[in-house]
């Protein structure tokens, strides 16, 4: 447009404008819709490149810059090939950006599953959007992946990013012939032993109060730090032990840092939905190890128990074997524990835990806490400090076992698990087992050892 046409211009009315359009399109407009129109006509250069976009120009160009409803094409174009549309869940996407920018800026930065976790939390309890909360928050792991690729995007699409975590373990070049070996011989010691109940147990660690390799933060920032101070233990020993028959878990056995035989483990004593216990380091000890047996033994009177382990120092133990077979002869509750051993290294390929339950089991342990941190995060922004109960952290387990519990009624992910790892005594079909061995390439198996031996880190 040139400069001919500003007095042109300058000397429209809005009923001129509205007197130029087509009969089919007057009754979309007003002289309100068209206000703001109306410009300080000082500012020469910007007035004439503002009306260059319309007059001269199709009818469509006004209407589309006017109704966002409407496309704005050129006369030309005889098909269109991609409409932006008005972004689904606003709602949801500002709440994920809310909680990681103020995060960030009080110093202390979520974890991608985290904020997930709580975007969830919050849209249960919002329950405004039917369809979010049914595409999203089923709790199945459909659900958990698309929640997780909603946050990422909607993050990416805020200037917030990701920072990841490297991790390098090795594993041995042979790892499949000696898992089919080993698997073969424990199958052959349960068959042999004529083991009645079956159990897998492998403990893992839960870090309470220990700053993650990665957190949400701003794109482009170079350090990323956490501020907050947490006014608790450093973390539990858990030790899951799966029941091949009955397809379930066993009361957790959970063990805190503390005196070893102290009053807190008298007062634990009497607690029955978990097995509590206190060690120094909070760590599996060969004491704690013989009261496990002795557990065992008292929770399957009149038994023969084959019982699945790793190999870790205090589990091959001469002195360990001593006990255990005093243990066998006493015959207090009339049951024999039979051990078997996975190779070390190896119990993220065909220890059944790690393949199957220990996943699922540390996410529903983290909800439980993440529930309990949004709830509690005013308190912990003023105080800037997180503080959970010894009691709290046993009821979150508590929970989660029972909740993996519930689900092997209509599953029985647990029983398939051993399955899956080649170690059902009872069976001499090996399908299932080949077939995970076979679906594992190296970098799988990196993946398994970094996701499932790696503490559970809450915070």
């Amino acid at each position: 447009m040139k400069s001919i046409w500003l007095p042109i211009v300058r000397s429209l009315t809005l009923e001129d404008v509205l007197e130029s359009l087509p009969e089919d399109y007057k009754h979309k407009y007003s002289t309100a819709t068209l206000s703001p129109l109306i410009f300080d006509f000082s500012q020469t250069q910007s007035i004439v490149k503002y009306f260059d976009r319309f007059l001269g120009s199709s009818h469509q160009k006004l209407v589309g810059s006017m109704n966002s409803s409407s496309i704005y094409v050129s006369r030309k174009a005889k098909r269109v090939t991609k409409v932006l549309q008005p972004r689904k869940h606003r709602v949801e996407i500002d709440y994920v950006v809310n909680i990681a920018r103020t995060r960030w800026n009080d110093g202390l930065p979520i974890e991608l599953e985290r904020l997930a976790l709580m975007l969830v939390s919050y849209s249960k309890q919002l329950n405004t959007n039917r369809e979010f909360l049914n595409s999203y928050c089923n709790n199945d792991h459909e659900s958990i992946k698309k929640i997780r690729i909603f946050v990422r995007r909607a993050l990416d699409k805020n200037g917030m990013t990701v920072r990841k975590k490297t991790v390098s373990q090795s594993i041995p070049k042979n790892w499949k012939e000696i898992a089919l070996t080993s698997s073969n011989t424990i199958r052959e010691t349960f068959r042999n032993a004529g083991v009645s109940v079956v159990l897998s147990s492998d403990e893992t660690f839960i870090k309470f109060h220990e700053s993650s390799d990665s957190c949400v933060a701003p794109v482009g920032v170079k350090r990323v730090g956490y501020s907050a101070k947490e006014k608790n233990k450093s973390g539990v020993t858990l030790l899951p032990t799966l029941d091949m028959t009955a397809s379930r878990l066993l009361p957790p056995l959970i063990i805190f840092k503390a005196k070893f035989g102290s009053r807190l483990m008298k007062k634990w004593s009497t607690h029955t939905k978990s097995f509590v216990l206190f060690t120094e380091t909070h760590w599996m000890t060969k004491q704690v190890m013989l009261l496990y047996f002795e557990y065992l033994m008292k929770f399957y009177p009149n038994t023969k128990i084959g019982l699945i382990i790793d190999s870790a120092q205090q589990h091959v133990s001469n002195q360990l074997y001593g006990w255990l077979q005093i243990l066998n002869e006493e015959n207090k509750y009339g049951s024999q524990i039979y051990l078997a051993f996975i190779e070390r290294g190896l119990t993220a390929i065909y220890q059944p835990g790690d393949v199957t339950i220990n996943k699922p089991l540390k996410q529903e342990i983290r909800r439980q806490y993440y529930d309990f941190v949004s709830k509690e995060y005013d308190k912990i922004r003023t105080e800037r400090k997180i503080n959970v109960s010894r009691e709290q952290l046993v009821t979150f387990i508590e929970d989660a076992f029972n909740r993996i519990n519930s689900q092997q009624v209509r599953n029985r992910t647990i029983a398939e698990s051993f399955s899956i790892c080649g170690l059902n005594p009872y069976s001499d079909d090996l399908t299932a087992f080949h077939r995970h061995l076979d679906s594992l390439e190296e970098n799988k198996c990196y993946a398994a050892m970094i996701e499932k031996r790696t503490a559970l880190d809450l915070k």
